[in-house]
Protein backbone atom coordinates (compact mmCIF):
# COMPACT_ATOMS: atom_id res chain seq x y z
CA UNK A 1 0.00 0.00 0.00
CA UNK A 2 3.06 2.45 0.96
CA UNK A 3 4.63 1.62 -2.54
CA UNK A 4 1.58 2.04 -4.99
CA UNK A 5 0.81 5.31 -2.52
CA UNK A 6 3.74 7.13 -3.16
CA UNK A 7 3.90 5.75 -7.07
CA UNK A 8 0.51 7.48 -7.38
CA UNK A 9 0.85 10.53 -5.81
CA UNK A 10 3.86 13.31 -4.04
CA UNK A 11 2.59 12.10 -0.18
CA UNK A 12 4.11 11.45 3.17
CA UNK A 13 3.46 8.21 3.85
CA UNK A 14 3.88 7.00 7.64
CA UNK A 15 3.75 3.51 8.49
CA UNK A 16 2.38 2.34 12.20
CA UNK A 17 4.11 -0.72 13.19
CA UNK A 18 2.58 -1.82 16.22
CA UNK A 19 2.52 -5.77 16.32
CA UNK A 20 3.65 -6.01 19.61
CA UNK A 21 0.60 -5.06 21.01
CA UNK A 22 -1.90 -6.77 18.55
CA UNK A 23 -0.50 -9.96 18.74
CA UNK A 24 -1.87 -10.24 22.23
CA UNK A 25 -5.14 -12.47 23.57
CA UNK A 26 -7.80 -10.60 21.97
CA UNK A 27 -9.33 -8.41 24.87
CA UNK A 28 -5.59 -7.41 25.76
CA UNK A 29 -5.48 -6.18 21.68
CA UNK A 30 -8.60 -4.46 21.91
CA UNK A 31 -7.35 -2.39 24.57
CA UNK A 32 -4.20 -1.54 23.09
CA UNK A 33 -6.07 0.26 20.68
CA UNK A 34 -6.85 2.76 22.59
CA UNK A 35 -2.96 3.34 23.46
CA UNK A 36 -1.75 2.85 19.95
CA UNK A 37 -4.43 6.11 18.62
CA UNK A 38 -3.49 8.05 21.92
CA UNK A 39 0.05 8.01 20.86
CA UNK A 40 -0.65 8.56 16.88
CA UNK A 41 -2.74 11.33 18.00
CA UNK A 42 0.56 12.90 19.50
CA UNK A 43 2.35 12.35 16.99
CA UNK A 44 0.02 14.10 14.18
CA UNK A 45 0.03 17.31 17.29
CA UNK A 46 3.67 17.72 16.89
CA UNK A 47 3.75 17.32 13.19
CA UNK A 48 1.33 20.11 12.82
CA UNK A 49 3.21 22.14 16.02
CA UNK A 50 6.18 21.82 14.09
CA UNK A 51 5.32 21.72 10.92
CA UNK A 52 2.46 23.57 10.54
CA UNK A 53 1.10 20.33 9.11
CA UNK A 54 -2.87 20.75 8.17
CA UNK A 55 -5.03 18.19 10.07
CA UNK A 56 -7.51 18.20 6.92
CA UNK A 57 -5.03 16.55 4.63
CA UNK A 58 -4.00 13.57 6.97
CA UNK A 59 -5.73 10.18 5.75
CA UNK A 60 -5.53 7.04 8.24
CA UNK A 61 -6.12 3.54 7.33
CA UNK A 62 -6.69 0.97 9.19
CA UNK A 63 -7.51 -2.87 9.38
CA UNK A 64 -9.99 -4.89 11.52
CA UNK A 65 -8.14 -3.25 14.80
CA UNK A 66 -6.53 -0.65 13.35
CA UNK A 67 -9.53 0.58 12.22
CA UNK A 68 -10.53 1.35 15.71
CA UNK A 69 -6.90 2.90 16.57
CA UNK A 70 -8.23 5.54 13.63
CA UNK A 71 -10.76 6.67 14.99
CA UNK A 72 -8.93 7.37 18.81
CA UNK A 73 -6.42 9.02 16.61
CA UNK A 74 -9.71 11.20 15.03
CA UNK A 75 -11.09 11.50 18.51
CA UNK A 76 -8.06 13.11 19.39
CA UNK A 77 -7.26 15.04 16.49
CA UNK A 78 -9.61 18.13 15.73
CA UNK A 79 -10.91 18.14 11.83
CA UNK A 80 -9.04 14.77 10.99
CA UNK A 81 -9.36 14.74 7.28
CA UNK A 82 -10.45 10.89 6.18
CA UNK A 83 -10.51 7.62 7.78
CA UNK A 84 -10.95 4.35 6.30
CA UNK A 85 -12.05 1.33 7.96
CA UNK A 86 -11.04 -1.69 6.36
CA UNK A 87 -13.37 -4.22 7.72
CA UNK A 88 -13.67 -2.66 11.04
CA UNK A 89 -13.34 -5.53 13.92
CA UNK A 90 -16.22 -6.29 15.59
CA UNK A 91 -16.04 -8.53 18.40
CA UNK A 92 -16.04 -6.48 21.49
CA UNK A 93 -17.12 -3.43 19.47
CA UNK A 94 -20.61 -4.04 18.48
CA UNK A 95 -23.11 -2.39 20.31
CA UNK A 96 -20.94 -0.45 22.02
CA UNK A 97 -20.65 3.45 22.80
CA UNK A 98 -19.29 5.49 19.53
CA UNK A 99 -16.77 7.28 22.08
CA UNK A 100 -14.88 3.13 21.94
CA UNK A 101 -15.56 2.42 18.38
CA UNK A 102 -14.95 4.07 14.87
CA UNK A 103 -17.63 6.62 14.29
CA UNK A 104 -18.59 9.11 11.59
CA UNK A 105 -17.64 11.71 13.62
CA UNK A 106 -14.03 10.98 14.07
CA UNK A 107 -12.90 12.37 10.74
CA UNK A 108 -14.32 14.56 7.93
CA UNK A 109 -15.30 11.37 6.13
CA UNK A 110 -14.98 8.39 7.30
CA UNK A 111 -15.39 5.36 4.63
CA UNK A 112 -15.59 1.85 5.43
CA UNK A 113 -15.65 -1.52 3.79
CA UNK A 114 -16.68 -4.27 5.16
CA UNK A 115 -15.86 -7.65 3.82
CA UNK A 116 -16.38 -10.41 6.83
CA UNK A 117 -19.89 -9.36 8.33
CA UNK A 118 -21.21 -13.19 8.82
CA UNK A 119 -22.89 -13.79 12.27
CA UNK A 120 -21.17 -16.51 13.47
CA UNK A 121 -17.30 -16.68 12.19
CA UNK A 122 -17.46 -13.17 11.47
CA UNK A 123 -13.97 -10.73 12.21
CA UNK A 124 -15.52 -8.34 11.16
CA UNK A 125 -19.04 -6.29 11.38
CA UNK A 126 -21.96 -5.54 9.53
CA UNK A 127 -22.79 -2.54 10.85
CA UNK A 128 -22.59 0.62 9.42
CA UNK A 129 -19.59 2.55 11.19
CA UNK A 130 -18.71 4.82 8.68
CA UNK A 131 -20.15 7.81 6.50
CA UNK A 132 -20.57 6.09 3.50
CA UNK A 133 -20.06 2.02 4.01
CA UNK A 134 -19.53 -0.36 1.36
CA UNK A 135 -20.67 -4.07 1.18
CA UNK A 136 -19.02 -6.27 -1.28
CA UNK A 137 -21.00 -9.33 -1.75
CA UNK A 138 -22.91 -8.30 1.06
CA UNK A 139 -20.35 -8.36 3.44
CA UNK A 140 -20.57 -12.22 3.57
CA UNK A 141 -18.19 -15.11 1.85
CA UNK A 142 -15.93 -12.92 -0.25
CA UNK A 143 -15.74 -15.16 -3.35
CA UNK A 144 -12.83 -17.05 -3.95
CA UNK A 145 -12.21 -17.42 -0.25
CA UNK A 146 -12.81 -21.01 1.29
CA UNK A 147 -15.69 -21.28 4.14
CA UNK A 148 -14.81 -19.60 7.32
CA UNK A 149 -14.55 -23.50 9.07
CA UNK A 150 -11.51 -23.83 6.81
CA UNK A 151 -9.80 -20.75 6.73
CA UNK A 152 -11.62 -17.92 9.11
CA UNK A 153 -9.52 -15.02 8.04
CA UNK A 154 -9.75 -14.47 4.03
CA UNK A 155 -12.71 -12.81 3.65
CA UNK A 156 -11.49 -10.00 5.98
CA UNK A 157 -7.98 -9.74 4.63
CA UNK A 158 -9.67 -8.97 1.35
CA UNK A 159 -10.82 -5.86 1.96
CA UNK A 160 -7.63 -4.77 1.86
CA UNK A 161 -6.69 -6.42 -1.44
CA UNK A 162 -10.25 -4.43 -2.88
CA UNK A 163 -8.50 -1.07 -1.56
CA UNK A 164 -5.09 -1.70 -2.94
CA UNK A 165 -6.67 -2.07 -6.40
CA UNK A 166 -7.92 1.25 -6.18
CA UNK A 167 -4.65 2.76 -5.78
CA UNK A 168 -3.97 2.90 -9.24
CA UNK A 169 -3.48 6.48 -11.32
CA UNK A 170 -5.01 4.98 -14.76
CA UNK A 171 -8.21 2.53 -12.89
CA UNK A 172 -9.91 1.14 -16.12
CA UNK A 173 -12.28 -0.34 -13.80
CA UNK A 174 -14.41 1.23 -10.85
CA UNK A 175 -16.23 -0.57 -7.72
CA UNK A 176 -18.86 1.24 -8.24
CA UNK A 177 -21.79 0.37 -5.80
CA UNK A 178 -25.63 1.15 -5.61
CA UNK A 179 -27.66 2.07 -2.25
CA UNK A 180 -29.87 -0.90 -1.67
CA UNK A 181 -32.05 -1.94 1.59
CA UNK A 182 -30.27 -5.77 1.41
CA UNK A 183 -27.53 -7.59 -0.35
CA UNK A 184 -30.69 -10.21 -1.77
CA UNK A 185 -32.06 -6.63 -3.25
CA UNK A 186 -29.44 -6.25 -4.53
CA UNK A 187 -28.89 -9.16 -6.48
CA UNK A 188 -32.62 -9.38 -7.55
CA UNK A 189 -31.42 -5.89 -9.82
CA UNK A 190 -33.85 -3.86 -7.43
CA UNK A 191 -31.03 -1.00 -6.86
CA UNK A 192 -29.49 -0.24 -10.39
CA UNK A 193 -29.26 3.92 -9.52
CA UNK A 194 -28.08 6.18 -7.62
CA UNK A 195 -30.65 9.37 -8.75
CA UNK A 196 -29.45 12.58 -9.75
CA UNK A 197 -25.84 11.97 -10.38
CA UNK A 198 -23.34 9.39 -10.17
CA UNK A 199 -23.00 6.27 -7.58
CA UNK A 200 -20.06 6.29 -5.54
CA UNK A 201 -17.08 3.76 -5.76
CA UNK A 202 -15.16 1.71 -3.55
CA UNK A 203 -11.95 2.56 -2.28
CA UNK A 204 -9.84 5.79 -2.46
CA UNK A 205 -11.89 7.36 -4.42
CA UNK A 206 -15.35 7.32 -2.61
CA UNK A 207 -14.72 10.74 -0.86
CA UNK A 208 -15.80 12.38 -4.33
CA UNK A 209 -18.74 11.27 -4.59
CA UNK A 210 -19.82 13.30 -1.66
CA UNK A 211 -22.82 10.46 -0.76
CA UNK A 212 -23.34 8.88 2.55
CA UNK A 213 -25.03 5.42 3.28
CA UNK A 214 -25.24 1.91 2.73
CA UNK A 215 -23.61 0.60 -1.13
CA UNK A 216 -23.86 -2.69 -2.37
CA UNK A 217 -21.59 -4.53 -4.93
CA UNK A 218 -20.01 -7.56 -6.79
CA UNK A 219 -16.55 -8.41 -7.52
CA UNK A 220 -14.88 -10.82 -9.01
CA UNK A 221 -12.89 -14.06 -7.03
CA UNK A 222 -9.69 -13.27 -7.72
CA UNK A 223 -7.35 -10.15 -8.94
CA UNK A 224 -8.65 -8.17 -10.76
CA UNK A 225 -11.28 -7.52 -7.90
CA UNK A 226 -13.26 -4.92 -9.63
CA UNK A 227 -16.02 -6.20 -11.99
CA UNK A 228 -16.64 -4.50 -14.84
CA UNK A 229 -19.86 -3.45 -15.86
CA UNK A 230 -22.07 -5.29 -18.62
Amino acid sequence: MRQRFLAMENLNVIVIDWHAGAHKFYPEAVANTRVVGAVVAKFIQTVQDNFQADPHQFHVIGHSLGSHVAGYIGKRTDNLGRITGLDPAGPLFEDTDVDVRLDPSDAIFVDCIHSDGLPIYDLGTPHAWGDIDFYPNGASDQPGCPKPVSDVSCSHHRAISYFLETLQQNQTCQFQAYPCSTFKDYLKGSCTSCGDGPCPVLGYRSIDSHRKGKYYLKTNSQSPFCMKRK
